[in-house]
């Protein structure tokens, strides 16, 4: 199975392992791990590179958690752009059949628990995507899914394979 796990903070890296670790994945799946830098102009250029060394530490300690728990191939990419449309465009190249990502829940709605960045992911993405809240107390309690035909609503919204 490939996993797409996007990731933005420390404290969603933190959620999204214990997620993870939660579950059963098939034997040999690989999981990437991706983190974007927002860049959209060029005088963003100098934050953009000082958020591409801080981008490797987490996946580093990211990447590290998961390969603790068995026998994954660990792929790490960081990417300069827009979030909602790099998150998509990878998972559809790299032909991911889950992608896990967090969200702040600062979408224009308060009726619905995404944020802007996780809205746009699961309306554009072509797999399953779970995203992963994160409350007040830091842990990773309430879960959507995207199923491609309807979303669950579970902490344990992954499918069995």
């Amino acid at each position: 199975m490939k996993v797409l796990i996007a990731i933005d903070r420390s404290d969603f890296g933190d959620a999204i392992a214990e997620f993870v670790s939660e579950h059963n994945w098939v034997p040999g799946s690989t999981f990437m791990i991706m983190h974007v830098v927002p860049f959209d102009t060029p005088d963003q250029y100098v934050i953009a590179r000082d958020q591409q060394q801080e981008a490797d530490q987490l996946l580093d300690r990211l990447g590290a958690r998961l390969s603790k728990l068995g026998d994954f191939e660990i792929v790490k990419e960081i990417v300069l752009g827009n979030p909602k449309e790099r998150i998509s465009h990878t998972a559809r190249k790299w032909d991911a059949q889950l992608i896990i990502l967090g969200s702040h829940g600062r979408g224009r709605s308060t009726e619905y628990p995404l944020g802007s960045v996780s809205l746009a992911v699961v309306s554009q993405a072509t797999c399953s995507v779970v995203v992963v809240h994160l409350p007040e107390a830091k842990s990773a309690s309430h879960i959507v899914m995207n199923t491609g035909e309807r979303l669950l609503s579970s902490k344990d919204a992954v499918p069995s394979t």
